[in-house]
């Protein structure tokens, strides 16, 4: 700034504006919108003998589902990792009242952990204690089976009759889950895909449930000989699912994503960090093949995506993106219950079903809406020129959770007080750099700096006195003494005497105001 020193000396105060230097912000996730859950509306697409939703809290995905069980007559076969009392169990009751045989596989009443979560939020463990609570109200009513590692999530209805019914939901059969509270998909069954998921249900109840809940706050372990005329009618499972003995589920993955030309869509609620199918999304990128990733936003999903990030991947935050799919080159793919992780793959009890062209389209259209209104994209690296003011998530290595970065388009930094003890100095006073560009916080970016600057001019001592003996200058010279330091001043009223006598300076004179 160009200050005009003319006429009176006054007090100055200005502003110094900086910019500050561009950088490079690492591993951020940048925030778009604000994604509300849950969602009002359910939506629903129909392609074919094919329908897919995504609940919303207007009931309608429950009242669906309630309408399936309503329907039955003779079974129900219900897996669900959690349970939760609410128009969905209330159905199951009065179909058993009806004389409808109800069977449920689910995660047992001692869960310690949610979905693959490390740590458990208070909302989680009031799921749980939802669930235990459910669990004992179903006693001598509904058969119940449990296992720690039951995840897989669908309702069949009269599964071995021609009017059969089928759905298969990444959601949990929580009132929540099934309200929109997450992102999540459910797909309707088809006839030759009932058959597979009823021999999976089978396979589940006699050969991988653990215990079985026939009294109150006690689970009775489950023998593990099965009779051979049951196993004979067990069924094939024609669909790709995750199984004590089975993992053709992680083997088609792998396939599809290894088949992978031009473009891989996957989405899922947990990625693990070094998984080998994680692995393998991040060598197609690195082929050239396009990979975009849905999934929520949280320090473990992070740090499992960060190389696949910088490979190039496009990934897109959520709050709670539950859904689980995979797509490659819009011609194969599958939706799945479990997440991309040892736990869901590798040793779970989980299903699938494969999409043929027409299911692809549909669901690509339910992410080309879900992309729209993301909540937030991840940039391994981003300018801070490119990022607009307010709270952003950054991964830290070492942390055990995303660090909040706040950028901000200007900041008024400490007042910078200028005092000199001769007013002719202020004449070449120039702002120091170093004041302004200070070491930006890691974890805070001003793009701006603005420095408030103030000059306090110097003043004549209340104890000087003229000094009788200085008389060659022919104007007054007053003499002063600080701390044993005797100094000589000469008075000025306006800048164009300071400029005058600037030069007696240099001779150790002092300018200085009244």
């Amino acid at each position: 700034m160009n200050i005009d020193f003319k006429g009176q000396i006054t007090p100055i105060s200005y502003e110094v504006r900086i910019p500050s230097k561009e950088e490079q912000i690492e591993n951020c996730w940048v925030f778009e919108r604000d994604v509300v859950l849950p969602y009002k509306n359910t939506l629903t697409l129909s392609m074919g003998n094919r329908s897919f939703s995504v609940p919303g809290s207007d009931g309608v995905f429950i009242s669906s589902i309630v309408s399936m069980i309503e329907r039955a007559k003779y079974l129900i076969c219900l897996s669900s990792f959690l349970l939760e009392a609410g128009d969905v169990t209330s159905a199951l009751l009065k179909a058993r009242n009806r004389g409808v045989y109800v069977v449920i596989l689910t995660a047992p009443r001692e869960l310690k952990s949610c979905d693959n979560d490390e740590e458990i939020s208070e909302r989680q463990k009031e799921i749980l204690e939802k669930h235990r609570k459910l669990l004992n109200s179903f006693i001598n009513h509904i058969l119940i089976r449990t296992a720690s590692h039951f995840h897989a999530k669908y309702l069949l209805c009269d599964p071995v009759s021609d009017s059969a019914t089928g759905i298969m939901m990444t959601c949990n059969a929580t009132v929540d889950a099934m309200s929109g509270g997450n992102i999540e998909f459910a797909v309707g069954l088809k006839q030759n895909e009932i058959q597979s998921f009823y021999a999976h249900f089978l396979h589940g109840f006699w050969t991988e449930s653990e215990h079985e809940l026939l009294e109150k706050g006690k689970l009775s372990t489950t023998e593990n000989s099965v009779p051979q005329s049951v196993l004979e009618d067990l069924g094939s499972v024609t669909l790709p699912v995750t199984r004590k003995d089975t993992t053709t589920l992680r083997d088609t993955l792998s396939k599809m994503i290894d088949s992978a030309k031009k473009t891989i869509t996957i989405s899922a609620w947990t990625f693990e960090k070094d998984y080998e199918l994680v692995n393998k999304l991040l060598a197609k990128q690195k082929q050239g093949v396009k990979v975009t990733i849905y999934t929520r936003v949280n320090f473990f999903n992070t740090g499992a995506l960060l190389k696949v990030a910088k490979a190039g991947a496009i990934i897109y935050g959520y709050p709670r993106f539950h859904a689980k799919c995979l797509i490659v080159d819009d011609i194969t793919g599958l939706i799945m219950t479990a997440n991309m992780s040892k736990l869901g793959l590798d040793s779970g009890f989980e299903s699938a079903i494969l999409l043929d062209k027409t299911d692809i389209g549909t669901l690509n259209n339910i992410l080309e809406k879900l992309s729209v209104e993301r909540s937030q994209v991840f940039f391994s690296r981003i300018s801070s020129a490119n990022l607009s003011k307010g709270t952003f998530k950054v991964f830290v290595e070492g942390k055990q959770e995303l660090q909040s970065i706040n950028i901000s388009d200007e900041k008024i930094e400490s007042r910078i007080v200028v005092k000199y003890s001769s007013c002719d100095k202020y004449l070449d006073y120039s702002f120091v750099s170093q004041d302004a560009f200070k070491k930006q916080d890691k974890l805070e970016y001003v793009k701006t700096h603005i420095y408030p600057i103030v000059f306090e001019f110097p003043k004549l001592s209340r104890n000087a006195k003229i000094d009788e003996t200085d008389k060659k200058l022919g104007i007054p010279v007053y003499i002063s003494k600080k701390n044993g330091q005797e100094s000589r001043s000469i008075l000025v009223k306006n800048w164009e005497e300071v400029e005058k006598l600037k030069h007696l300076s240099a001779n150790g004179y002092h300018l200085v105001i009244e």
